[in-house]
């Protein structure tokens, strides 16, 4: 008996520390407003991720926000393979948009083409705000957005994160996921120009690989860039076109950043790397 009172009080006292004091409804409401503020920084998230920010193992909080409306289950496809995914109703935009006014519209199809590569980068950022200790201190006042979400107010593609990790509004890391080698000198160009406009701007940048050639491939194309620069391109307004500016002094470019390993299997970053000294 004594046992059970003492784990009974834990547990109560967990509760409390995660959703605040009050009563269950007003825990289980604080923590509705978690999750659709979560997924629709995301834009759409699985079970997993959502216990993932949540920093649980549960799943019957599904059924129920599902059952009050808050948010819908659809079938994506994610390495080839269907899996559920949650996104919001409109009853969860809605509440959402008094939040955040400039979020755009509810979000509500999966582009399948673009799955794996979203899913890895937001694994990648809650990895980071589990894992690295300044990010854990300050958890209450980030926000991790997405890409697909950031379209609505964030229109320069070219300088636009895959996702981003935010404090109070301000950008502090940007993720870029490179599932494959940039084939062209007009990608690599934009690129790296992406990698130094963050640079510029004092944002941290995480570059994440899946497997550690395409990481050593993406270093030598640093070294490349820092000793014999690349060709410049600009972007054509009448023809919003691409073009080699072919006459024009190469450009040099030297970003500091940190590069990462991503394990699928294990749904984590198994290797972290700066970017000097190379490896």
């Amino acid at each position: 008996m004594k046992n059970k009172l003492i784990t009974a009080q834990k547990t109560s006292a967990a509760i409390v520390a995660l959703w605040g004091p009050g009563t269950a409804e007003q825990r289980w409401q604080s923590k509705v407003n978690s999750i659709i503020q979560f997924v629709a920084r995301l834009g759409w998230a699985t079970v997993e991720m959502v216990n993932f920010h949540l920093g649980q193992s549960k799943r019957d909080w599904v059924a129920k926000m599902s059952r009050e409306k808050w948010l819908i289950s659809k079938i994506a496809i994610i390495d080839d393979r269907p899996a559920t995914i949650l996104v919001l109703t409109h009853k969860a935009h809605r509440v959402v948009k008094k939040i955040y006014p400039y979020i755009g519209r509810r979000i509500e199809k999966e582009a399948s083409r673009q799955s794996r590569h979203d899913f890895v980068a937001s694994h990648v950022a809650l990895w980071l705000l589990r894992t690295r200790h300044d990010l854990k201190m300050e958890k209450n006042r980030l926000e991790v957005w997405a890409d697909r979400v950031m379209r609505g107010f964030l229109f320069n593609e070219e300088t636009r994160p895959d996702i981003s990790i935010m404090r109070d509004g301000d950008v502090l890391i940007n993720i870029e996921v490179e599932r494959s080698r940039k084939s062209s000198a007009q990608e690599r160009y934009q690129f790296f120009k992406k990698l130094e406009y963050f640079q510029c701007n004092e944002v941290e940048t995480f570059v994440i690989f899946e497997s550690r050639s395409l990481a050593s491939l993406f270093v030598e194309e640093m070294q490349r860039a820092k000793h014999f620069g690349l060709t410049p391109w600009i972007k054509s307004r009448e023809t919003k076109t691409w073009l080699e500016l072919k006459n024009h002094d190469r450009e040099i470019f030297d970003p500091k950043i940190i590069l990462g390993i991503w394990d699928n299997k294990e749904k984590t970053v198994s290797e972290v790397f700066y970017s000097d000294p190379y490896f």
